[in-house]
């Protein structure tokens, strides 16, 4: 049997796309494919969330150091702890200005 010139390259293309298509429904690549979609959707949910958590992380080490230098941010605290304060009131500090000086 004699294969015409150019033939040859057809007759391997066709078989090399028929060993895909054999491979591809084998290892249900399709199925795979959305199942990595899916997970990839999942992560992205997962690091919004990751984000987030860190920003309030970072808000909360925060106002724990506030509360370890600043004095009202202390007396906040203490007020809201025994309860002197009603929930979400804050607190504002308002100190007297200098003195007005006389001309």
């Amino acid at each position: 049997m004699r294969i015409l010139p150019g033939k040859g390259y057809v007759l391997a293309l066709m078989l090399s796309a028929a060993f895909a298509a054999s491979y591809a429904v084998q290892r249900d690549l399709p199925a795979q494919y959305q199942f990595y979609l899916e997970n990839e959707e999942y992560v992205a949910t997962e690091r919004a969330k990751y984000d987030t958590r860190l920003i309030v992380e970072h808000e909360l080490v925060e106002r724990v150091d506030g509360l370890e230098r600043d004095p009202i941010e202390m007396e906040e605290n203490v007020r809201h702890q025994k309860q002197l304060a009603r929930p979400g009131e804050r607190l504002f500090r308002i100190e007297p200005g200098p003195a007005p000086s006389s001309h």
